[in-house]
């Protein structure tokens, strides 16, 4: 939408809600999103090919018989699963999609409080041999970072916009992580409605 007499005026007072506020909010929240799963995804498979390439190659197959080889699953599982209850002790409840869900539909944000354990947590999940992928927590943390990216680099307080950038960056995170753009916005966007298309504004 546009308050001002054209598109310009809009760009030029950078007013709340408008098109021209909404795509340079977009190109910012993309950008996050898009690093942030850039830098999850690097670091998630770097540690995956550490603990299940490098050291059973170097450290277990060349020392141990062959019969002991399957030992180092369960090893890796029970100490994966004892990182994980930690991270839930020490740095805090992670959440999950259902959270995320609860917390769009009532705050229109969720708590940077939540992001760091769920970075840890979902990464000693997937290393420990999880049977669930880091698209869920990818949305959880871009949530997270567009809430934050709303609330705090352009100071918006009005519930509907926040909403709308927490939106972006779970999208961002879809679209990021698989590579389909239109994909992550819809996913993002059907994920949230929970009666029908409650959020078909943004669809538009």
């Amino acid at each position: 939408k546009t308050k001002g007499a054209s598109f310009v005026e809009d760009f030029l007072n950078f007013e709340e809600g408008t098109a021209p506020q909404s795509l340079i909010v977009a190109l910012v929240m993309g950008t996050i999103c898009g690093v942030s799963a850039f830098v999850y995804y690097k670091i998630l498979w770097g540690i995956l090919a550490f603990v299940w390439h490098t050291v059973p190659n170097n450290l277990i197959i060349p020392y141990f018989p062959e019969w002991s080889w399957v030992l180092w699953i369960p090893i890796v599982g029970f100490t994966m699963a004892v990182c994980l209850g930690l991270t839930v002790k020490y740095m805090g409840e992670p959440g999950d999609l259902a959270y995320t869900v609860k917390c769009v539909h009532e705050k229109a944000y969720i708590s940077m409080d939540h992001c760091m354990p769920m970075v840890c947590a979902s990464q000693f999940s997937i290393i420990g041999g999880g049977s669930l992928g880091p698209e869920a927590p990818l949305v959880a943390i871009c949530a997270c970072l567009g809430g934050w990216t709303s609330r705090t680099i352009f100071k918006r307080t009005n519930r509907n916009i926040v909403r709308k950038h927490t939106l972006m960056g779970m999208a961002g995170a879809l679209a990021a992580f698989f590579g389909s753009p239109l994909g992550g916005s819809l996913f993002a966007l059907e994920v949230n409605n929970r009666f029908g298309a409650e959020y078909f504004e943004h669809i538009i």
